[in-house]
């Protein structure tokens, strides 16, 4: 697999889980959300190396992951090729990206599917019950939106470049997270004060936050220079 910048292609083919993932960007945009950033490879990556070292006969069609900031799709998508039902979200104008996404990577995914043996299923995933799209404003969100659901991991990959937009996504993570929650955050490094805010703040939220180090990052982003910061997040308190 290549990992060189991609963020000039309009689309990319991306191997998670052994079969590709072809994305679509619209990187003429000037837009944040429509292309693909290292961050978000990483995570993709890292998501299915963790979920790999689990049985294989485990029945990840009743596990839930909710994507904050989705964009292109990269890492909700990859969640959702090992059977976990996945919903990405975005703003409304990102919203057609990821829904084009989703479409041309139906066939790959549900062959993906297929080679599973989750439980010895009786019935086949269905593809349109597994991976859903929501437009989701987290600095301006419903309260009630998705409060039926029970989410097992969180992914954000990138939605944090700007101090001022730690504490609405970190009331976005409370509000959709319980205490059993994996909340995966991956961020690219351009601004320390922006990391070290969101870790402290993370915690005065009531998380405990791990950084998750390098050696644990799937090849070759296991290196010192490694593109992102990763951080897992729990919540262990009410706040």
């Amino acid at each position: 697999m290549s990992f060189e910048c991609t963020k000039h292609i309009r689309s990319l083919n991306f191997q998670v889980n052994q079969f590709d993932l072809k994305i679509e960007q619209l990187n003429q945009s000037g837009e944040h959300g429509t292309t693909v950033w290292d961050s978000s490879k990483v995570l993709s990556l890292f998501l299915i190396q963790m979920l790999n070292t689990r049985s294989k006969f485990e029945d990840r069609s009743n596990k839930y992951c909710l994507e904050l900031g989705s964009g292109c799709g990269l890492a909700g998508l990859s969640a959702a090729s090992t059977g976990v039902k996945t919903i990405l979200t975005d703003l409304n104008h990102i919203v057609p990206l990821l829904k084009q996404n989703i479409s041309i990577n139906k066939y790959g995914i549900e062959e993906r599917w297929a080679g599973y043996n989750m439980n010895q299923q009786s019935t086949p995933l269905n593809y349109q019950d597994q991976i859903q799209v929501r437009e989701l404003n987290w600095l301006d969100f419903d309260k009630d939106q998705f409060e039926e659901i029970k989410f097992d991991y969180i992914l954000a990959a990138d939605c944090i470049y700007e101090i001022e937009l730690i504490p609405p996504f970190l009331q976005a993570v409370i509000q959709f997270s319980s205490f059993k929650t994996q909340i995966f955050v991956s961020l690219e490094p351009r601004d320390p004060r922006v990391i070290d805010a969101f870790v402290e703040e993370s915690k005065k939220h009531g998380f405990s936050v791990v950084k998750i180090p390098r050696s644990k990052y799937p090849s070759p982003y296991n290196t010192l220079s490694a593109p992102c910061n990763m951080y897992k997040l729990k919540k262990t308190a009410k706040i």
